[in-house]
Formats: C-alpha cells, structure tokens, sequence
C-alpha cells in the first residue's frame, strides 16, 4: 500500500510539473565546457547534459522572462523576471520572497502602486527641467552655429531641481549640503558652447569654473565632437581638453559605425590621458560585428581582453577573459525554436534590493538563492568529482 501511494503521489507531481510547462519560442544553452588557467594551473570542467533555457510566457502586456535550467532534461532551476509597476520582480522555484529592482528613471514601487502616475510626475519634472534651461540660457547664432551660455546660478537652480530625483539614495542629503555651501560661496560652474549641424555634426562645451561669482576664465574644461555621415555609417570624435595642457587634449574617444549588406560594424579607440594620445595606443578598444555570425571584442591592451563570438552556422558560442596571469574560456552550443518552458510563483512578500539592506533581508535572499541553486550545485560538484577537481 505505502509503495502504491508513492507511486500515486510521482504521478501527481509529475503531472502538475508537465501542466505547468508551455510550449514557447526559447534558446538553449548546451553542454557547456570551461577551462580556467591561473598560477599556471589549468582547470577543465565538462558540464555537458546542463541545459539553459530562455523564453518567455505570458501575455503581450504581462510577459515574464523565463529561465529554466536543467540537467539530463531533468529540471534543476527555475526562475522568472516580470515587471510589475516600477520596478523588476525576479523569483525562483525555492524562494519565500520575490525580490524588486527599481527599473531605471522610476522610484522602487510595491505591486499595486500607480506606475502611472508616477511616470506622469517625472515626465512633468522633465519637461519642468527643459523650460527652465530654455528660459534661463542665452541662445545666439554665429555664422551656421548656434551658440548657448547658461549661468552658474542657473546651473545651481537646475542642480536643486535634480536632487529630490535621487530619492532615498543615501548621498542626496550630503549632495544638498553641499549645494547649499555652494550657493552660499557663489560657486558653481558656467555652461557654454555652440552646435553646428552643417556637414555633420559639431559641438563644443565649456565649463569654466565661477569662485565668488566670478568665472574662471584660465581654468576652462572643453569637450570638442565631431561627427561626420560617410555613406553606409557614421565616423565620430570626442576630445577633452583641460586648462593645464592648453591646446593638447587629456581625453579622446574615436569611433565608427557602419550598417550595409554584410550586416553591422562599430569601432571604437579610447585615449585615457595625453601620453596614450601622444603615443597613438588607445587605453580601451572596442570592436563589435553582426553578420552571420557575431563578435565582441573589448580590451586594454597589455591589461586585460574579453571575447564574446557566436557562429550561427556552427551554433556555438564562445566566451574567454585574459589578463596577464588569468584565462578563462567558455564553450556552449546554441540553439533556438519551440522548446517546452516552465515558469515559477512570485510570492507575495517582496524585498526591495535598493538602498542598503537589512540583516533580515540579506539572511532571507541569501537562503532563498541557496535553496534554488543547491539542485544545480549538486550537478556541477558532480561533474567536477568526475574531472578530479575535488582531490
């Protein structure tokens, strides 16, 4: 009898799980491997039979971002993303609490707050910001440029209008002090500049500091951009120039980007300082490519460099870092269509992640993590005994 109601209570579990399950357009993360050399000691972990899968479920105007993870098409982990209000709820199978992250531009909201209303009260502070910019800057034109000049006290009352949009971060408070020392002192800086859209684009701004309500004049930070529309793409410039290196720039970004057949190219050189622009060896490069294939690259030469390539044909997807005494690569396979995705609760008491956190909340998010992640652990460590990783 008790091996009859064992087997009763598999099938009803099994069932619910399988009702559960939606048929869904989702990419599949297979069989990755990953070598890791450090101290000049290599490290090879074969996870092949792990799966991660992606979709999404639910309606167009409530979708929710699925993550099911499973081992041998045996389900390990499932967790969940959906928006709710003004902020991301994420929740995984195991958890007692869903968790909430502010989506950018709004305020932390529990479920059931009027997003709405809230979106509407920034959207007016925006539009507030732009009137107040346009009715306090000096606005010329010389030649095909228009020229623009906006007061330190103005900067100092926008500045005030931008702070209350912090909310409850926990430096508002010293970033208003500080404002107020400011006004008192008469310090601030003054914006200037002019835009000319004539062959392209190009646009200078100036900050010059202002000590006692006077400007600086000698100590004037510029930013210079150029951007030129070849046929296919676009090429672009951005210096800095500081007051202590007069006509030499301290900072540089050179990109382009060009879209045509063949698919999509950008490139970018960044100069940290004046010795890297003087010696033409940018500080940070990027470069990216979408064709058939993909790839992305972004790297501090002599530093560090990280790769990220996907072969369509091949379905693989490769990921690898260096540093000078670090590599590490991954390898999966991707694939992509109809695949069956399993989406989990979000228990109705949330825990807000922004700001700092409580010792009750940091306790609670970390045994929920545990709890969904120990079926997934379990795999690795078992593939890692199998490897001789673990002695």
């Amino acid at each position: 009898m008790k091996k009859l109601i064992a087997v009763i209570l598999a099938v009803l579990l099994l069932g619910s799980a399988v009702a559960c399950a939606e048929a869904a357009p989702a990419v599949d993360l297979k069989d990755p491997v990953l070598d890791v050399t450090a101290a000049g000691e290599t490290v090879h972990l074969d996870l092949s039979g792990l799966t991660l899968r992606f979709g999404v479920l639910g309606a167009e105007e409530d979708p929710c971002l699925v993550l099911n993870v499973l081992a041998d098409d045996t389900l390990l982990v499932t967790a969940a993303v959906r928006q709710a209000g003004g902020q991301m709820l994420f929740a995984a199978d195991g958890f007692s609490h869903s968790y909430a992250l502010p989506v950018t531009g709004s305020s932390p909201a529990m479920p059931g707050s009027d997003a709405d209303g809230e979106g509407a009260e920034l959207s007016a502070l925006y539009a507030s910001l732009m009137e107040k910019i346009m009715s306090k800057a000096e606005i010329g034109m010389e030649g095909d440029a228009i020229t623009f000049r906006l007061p330190y006290t103005a900067v100092n009352e926008l500045l005030r209008e931008l702070v209350p949009l912090m909310g409850s971060s926990p430096n508002a408070a010293e970033l208003l002090e500080a404002l107020e020392e400011m006004e008192a002192k008469e310090e601030s800086v003054e914006l200037s500049g002019s835009v000319s859209l004539s062959d392209g684009v190009h646009a200078e701004l100036n900050v010059t500091p202002v000590r006692g309500g006077e400007p600086q004049s000698e100590d004037v930070f510029r930013l210079l951009f150029d951007l030129e529309k070849p046929e296919g793409g676009v090429d672009f410039t951005l210096s800095g120039f500081a007051p202590s290196t007069g006509d030499e720039p301290v900072f540089r970004m050179v990109g382009s980007f060009r879209s045509g057949e063949q698919g999509t190219t950008a490139h970018c050189d960044v100069f940290a300082d004046a010795a890297a622009i003087s010696a033409g060896a940018p500080s940070l490069v990027l470069d990216f490519a979408a064709g058939e294939d993909v790839a992305f690259t972004l790297s501090a030469p002599e530093s560090f460099l990280f790769e990220a390539r996907y072969a369509r044909e091949a379905g693989t997807l490769v990921l690898s870092a260096e540093t000078a005494s670090f590599q590490a690569k991954l390898m999966a396979s991707v694939a992509s269509g109809e695949a069956e995705l399993q989406s989990c609760t979000f228990p109705e008491d949330v825990i807000a992640l922004g700001g700092e956190l409580s010792e009750e909340a940091q306790s609670a998010f970390m045994q929920d993590l545990q709890a969904a992640v120990l079926p997934l652990l379990g795999f690795v460590m078992r593939a890692a005994a199998s490897a001789g990783l673990l002695g």
